[in-house]
């Protein structure tokens, strides 16, 4: 399903970097920025695909990107008892919210709308390739209600991560189409799924704007530590170069 681009879809006020790393702590902050990435996302990996961290650890390494690089915060799931609110004080450029549990849940787009909008950051709509296991709406479905909220992008993730990569749920040229979707209702299109380092490139220059990664940058699974050989590879892959030795 296509659409037309949407007049309340307001064009980005920065430019989108190539790639996105989540960190956990100020100490991945300052690992990723020192290897070259400018966009960081502030995550709890072990909470979750969109896991929340706390506002202490979201306030620290918002001080560390502060004038240097992007900040990107996960807010976790939508429908999730408990939320910590963000402090209208940390000014992230893009928030985002999963919506797993809404597929059958009538009012998500106005619960949704309300917590991305009383937030100071472009709302970043959030699709989930394993839509299905997640109980989220469709895809069609959340690039139709991120026209009508402004969102400027959007995320193409898979929200259990033990069931295989992005790969696994769409093929390449399902993915195409979904770029070519989001691009044509004039919003930005990042993939996430446990992509690792050797699609960093291909999906770039198939058309997406932005790789997110956390598991392909750190030394073993994605709630390990970062690692600074993998972060220089990544942003060598991201710029279209070929990777140190």
């Amino acid at each position: 399903m296509m659409f037309t681009q949407s007049s309340s879809v307001r064009p980005l006020d920065v430019r989108l970097p190539r790639l996105l790393v989540s960190v956990r702590d100020t100490i991945e902050a300052e690992m990723a920025i020192d290897a070259g990435v400018r966009l960081i996302d502030v995550k709890e990996p072990a909470a979750g695909s969109l896991g929340a961290a706390s506002v202490e650890s979201i306030r620290e390494i918002a001080d560390v990107c502060r004038q240097r690089v992007l900040l990107s915060v996960a807010l976790g799931e939508l429908l999730e008892e408990k939320h910590e609110q963000l402090p209208r004080d940390i000014v992230p450029a893009f928030v985002k919210s999963g919506l797993s549990g809404c597929r059958h849940h009538p009012h998500w787009p106005a619960l949704w709308e309300k917590k991305l909008g009383g937030l100071r950051g472009s709302p970043v709509a959030v699709v989930y390739a394993d839509s299905d296991h997640a109980q989220a709406p469709s895809p069609s479905e959340v690039v139709r209600h991120a026209i009508s909220a402004g969102c400027q992008a959007v995320l193409l993730d898979t929200f259990d991560k033990t069931q295989g990569n992005l790969l696994v749920h769409m093929t390449r040229q399902a993915i195409r189409d979904w770029t070519e979707t989001v691009h044509a209702a004039g919003m930005k299109a990042v993939v996430a799924g446990s992509i690792d380092r050797s699609l960093v490139a291909p999906l770039l220059e198939e058309g997406i704007d932005c790789v997110a990664v956390r598991g392909a940058a750190c030394r073993g699974n994605r709630l390990d530590r970062l690692d600074p050989e993998k972060l220089a590879q990544l942003v060598h892959a991201a710029a279209g170069e070929i990777s140190p030795a």
